[in-house]
């Protein structure tokens, strides 16, 4: 039934016409409004191994969030896989079945850009975080601009996790600090690693003082090795990172959800599904220990150490 219908009916009714449009506005509006779908599955692509965010055994938060609008939708929910890396978005959202006819899946949740979809409006933000080894004899840092107040000697020394083409690379670089840092690739997801188990092999292991990492990833993890009894480093710090007013200098982002281009109806259902549950989200990021911060990048919950 179309808007004009549905208000010809409320007049037919004796509802006045301005009174209708109200109340048909107040049930579209309420955040307890049933959300539907001509979907029958819920059907989210996602990274196997790639902790906190997902893996095969639904652990991880974006896990949980599927969880939840699967639930309100009232459909089933599955998965398909594929390490975050180059081709995943090709691979997944993109990859359509023949002989099913459909898609592989239908909801990537949580990404900045899709070269093959587009984005609902971010859900979360957070910042990149600097985490560092309390035992390694560095002092309080509370800033990347803290590591340059380490005394010479031991700044020599030093032992710096970075990703290649993150963020904060782009600091140590223009500080002459690269040359004591340990560079990752910049997409290291696979079955078999993933940005977070890096962190924890070799900053548990004492290979690395620090680690300069996505802050869903620090903040996870630092409470990730806390409890890691084989760890021989667990006494950890998380820092997150203030972005300065220099584009070179920005460190927090907001995350959306994606979807297939042309799929609106779809984009629309899942913002909805957002709206819906935003504090639900954010519960769930804060049991993950995520690092929270606004769209200017001031801090609303930070990490625990």
């Amino acid at each position: 039934m179309t808007l004009g219908q549905r208000l010809m009916q409320q007049a037919r009714k004796g509802v006045p016409f301005l009174m209708a449009v109200g109340m048909l506005g107040l049930a579209s509006g309420s955040v307890g409004a049933e959300i539907s779908t001509d979907k029958d599955v819920l059907r989210v692509c996602a990274p196997p191994s790639n902790l906190p965010f997902s893996n095969e055994a639904g652990e991880g938060f974006e896990n949980k969030i599927a969880e939840v609008f699967a639930e309100d939708l009232g459909v089933s929910l599955e998965y398909a896989y594929y390490p975050m890396q180059m081709g995943f978005g090709r691979n997944t959202l993109a990859k359509f079945l023949p002989q099913e006819d459909r898609y592989r899946c239908d909801l990537v949740m949580g990404t900045t850009s899709l070269e093959v979809g587009q984005t609902t409006k971010p859900y979360y933000h957070s910042t990149y975080t600097l985490v560092y080894r309390k035992d390694a004899g560095l002092g309080d840092i509370q800033s990347l601009e803290d590591i340059l107040e380490i005394p010479k000697e031991r700044r020599e020394e030093l032992n710096i996790g970075v990703f290649a083409k993150s963020p904060p690379a782009q600091f140590l670089l223009e500080n002459d600090l690269f040359q004591y840092a340990k560079s990752y690739k910049h997409q290291s997801g696979s079955r078999e690693t993933s940005p977070g188990a890096i962190l924890k092999r070799d900053l548990g292991s004492g290979e690395l003082d620090m680690i300069l990492v996505w802050g869903p990833i620090g903040g996870y993890y630092t409470q990730v090795l806390h409890e890691c009894q084989e760890c021989q480093h667990n006494d950890l710090e998380v820092v997150e990172l203030a972005s300065g007013k220099d584009p070179y200098d920005r460190y927090h982002f907001g995350i959306s959800m994606g979807v297939r281009y042309g799929d609106d109806d779809w984009l629309s259902t899942v913002e909805a599904l957002i709206d819906k549950h935003q504090d639900e989200i954010d519960r769930i990021l804060r049991e993950y220990n995520v690092p929270l911060v606004d769209e200017d990048g001031n801090v609303i919950y930070a990490a625990q150490d």
